[in-house]
């Protein structure tokens, strides 16, 4: 498991968010119309997943990350988590039940993103480990 997480952890980090901004985006005016969401909010919530998406997976295509941009990969992850929260508790009486379910895994899964980068940053500094076996 360790060894799958080294290895993966930024693709999924980089596609997941950014698949999930660029859906958001494309469908803004569904996404706040089915979410019971202002359009604005989802503009915000689709910009920042594109942003950090894209920053993973430059982390997971460059051979050589520093333990700053692993790290603040992590961090804003865990910072995402957080917004994630402020999102459900500002929004909890007009978002639909599936706004609140989407932004609840969405907490947990960056939370749990976040986590993992956090746990192996040392293993994901450096690509060359992964070349053995």
């Amino acid at each position: 498991m360790k060894a799958f997480l080294g290895k993966y952890i930024l693709h999924i980090d980089g596609f997941a968010g950014t698949s999930v901004g660029l859906l958001l985006l494309f469908f803004q005016d569904i996404a706040s119309d089915f979410y019971q969401l202002p359009k604005g909010l989802i503009l915000f919530l689709a910009g920042a997943n594109v942003c950090y998406g894209i920053y993973a997976l430059r982390l997971a295509l460059i051979r050589n990350r520093s333990l700053n941009q692993v790290a603040a990969l992590a961090i804003a992850n865990f910072l995402w988590a957080i917004v994630c929260v402020g999102v459900i508790l500002t929004y909890f009486e007009q978002a639909s039940i599936f706004a609140l379910l989407f932004i609840c895994v969405e907490c947990i899964f960056v939370a749990m993103l976040g986590l993992c980068e956090w746990r192996y940053r040392f293993l994901l500094i450096s690509s060359i480990q992964y070349s053995r076996g």
